[in-house]
């Protein structure tokens, strides 16, 4: 080690003792309202709700979370919505989707046809429950599921892939009057059970089929 590197360690070693025994203990509580005071405000924002519409549904969804515009991946996906400022590798979102429905398909064998191309696309895909649900007039399906995911490394965490991260989600599907299947999906990291249904329950239960859609 030079002499020249030894300031420089010893002051970042010093941290934060060496600001208090400075006497700067106003500077500490400063930052720390901050973070607090911008925590605060997140969480409320992400209370609130505000409408977001695609070509085929309107729903309720967090103020702060963000539209990523027309997706790349999947012509079938009409919108993504995601809480891009939130914790962890792998971000909650809202995924809506739109498909033709295949002509031989019947509406008894929606939950099939769905499980079948999550199993296709979901790692290590485990069904938890489905239910019969009504959109706007219209006999729909929602699956309760969850999967894995190894999320892909980030410039400020090369270690992000090294633990898949498990996904609760639950997909709401209903076959419109103009003969398509639409999708949204919640998908949400494994946490607290009461938050997760929480806002699972309010983005799902606000979904309306907009125009050729309904009953």
């Amino acid at each position: 080690m030079t002499s020249a590197t030894i300031p420089a360690q010893a002051a970042r070693e010093e941290g934060l003792y060496g600001v208090l025994r400075r006497g700067n203990l106003g500077v500490v509580l400063f930052a720390c309202l901050l973070l607090v005071g911008g925590w605060l405000l997140r969480g409320r924002a992400l209370a609130e709700l505000q409408r977001f519409e695609s070509k085929s549904v309107s729903l309720a969804y967090p103020a702060g979370w963000l539209d990523l515009g027309d997706p790349a991946a999947g012509k079938e996906r009409e919108a993504t919505l995601v809480d891009a400022f939130g914790a962890g590798a792998f971000r909650s979102r809202i995924v809506i989707s739109r498909e033709v429905r295949p002509a031989e398909l019947q509406e008894q064998e929606l939950s099939s046809y769905l499980q079948l191309n999550l199993q296709r696309t979901s790692t290590l895909f485990h069904l938890i429950r489905e239910r019969p649900v009504r959109v706007d007039g219209r006999a729909g399906l929602r699956l309760d599921y969850a999967y894995a995911v190894n999320p892909v490394a980030r410039p400020d965490d090369p270690a992000a892939t090294d633990v898949p991260v498990v996904v609760h989600a639950s997909t709401l599907a209903v076959i419109t009057r103009d003969g398509a299947i639409v999708r949204v999906s919640v998908e949400q990291p494994a946490g607290s059970p009461r938050e997760r249904a929480s806002l699972i329950d309010r983005v799902l239960g606000s979904v309306q089929l907009r125009s050729g859609g309904g009953r």
